[in-house]
């Protein structure tokens, strides 16, 4: 009795049939996942201005010998860069002192503000109140969606 050999493995058609459908998904997904990214990059810088002015408010609300000379705490924001920053200062002289490295939005949004110049002070003692209300706005270019993050008088910090 002579024994056929068994057929293993697949023929090249199989194969490149395969990758033909595998490639197709492939690119359909590709647009997808990246508007998904542009949504939650939105998403991610608005709640991080949001905490950074949130953390600025926090600080002028701390006691007097965290801050000493200086009374007023914020976020300074360059919409020609894309940046913003922490800052602190002094109403008497005038200094002011950056907290941390500014942070770079991505070049795929734009930041605008309605106040000018582009700060948002909290003042030590005003229980954690702004003088003016502020808004910024971030703009993904390419989806034309936009986040409003709104700071009023009272310090409240919303995200619209």
């Amino acid at each position: 009795m002579k024994k056929t050999p068994l057929k293993m493995g697949f023929s090249l058609i199989e194969l490149l049939v395969t990758i033909s459908i595998l490639v197709l998904l492939t690119g359909l997904t590709i647009p997808s996942y990246r508007s998904y990214q542009r949504k939650t990059g939105l998403d991610y810088y608005s709640k991080l201005i949001k905490n950074e002015i949130q953390f600025a408010r926090s600080y002028s609300l701390s006691p007097p010998t965290e801050h000493i000379g200086f009374d007023m705490f914020g976020v300074t924001i360059n919409t020609t860069n894309n940046t913003f920053q922490k800052i602190k200062k002094s109403s008497d002289t005038g200094d002011v002192i950056t907290i941390e490295s500014p942070l770079i939005i991505d070049g795929d949004y734009t930041l605008a503000t309605t106040s000018s110049p582009p700060e948002i002070y909290f003042e030590v003692g005003r229980n954690g109140e702004i003088s003016s209300e502020v808004v910024v706005e971030l703009t993904e270019k390419n989806l034309s969606q936009t986040k409003t993050i709104t700071v009023n008088q009272s310090g409240l910090i919303t995200i619209n």
